[in-house]
């Protein structure tokens, strides 16, 4: 299998991480918000998927960090 294949970050950097992740949050807490409207209870068991997100993003912005100078990490073969 050539490198990169199967992969659908080809060409991205570091600092496309914890743009990626911070969406999901957002996304996460919005499904969060909703929920509560109808069920409580369901909202309360959404809450360990938000602060999984909330540890990727953490995560993903630490990587950022440390490769600032990083162009692409992966590039189609």
């Amino acid at each position: 299998m050539p490198a990169g294949a199967g992969s659908s970050s080809l060409g991205a950097t570091p600092q496309a991480g914890p743009a990626g992740t911070v969406l999901l949050d957002l996304s996460t807490a919005e499904l969060i918000h909703r929920t509560a409207h109808y069920d409580r209870t369901a909202a309360l068991t959404l809450m360990p998927c938000a602060a999984w997100c909330a540890f990727a993003t953490a995560l993903n912005a630490s990587v950022a960090r440390q490769n600032p100078g990083t162009e692409a990490v992966l590039r189609p073969a």
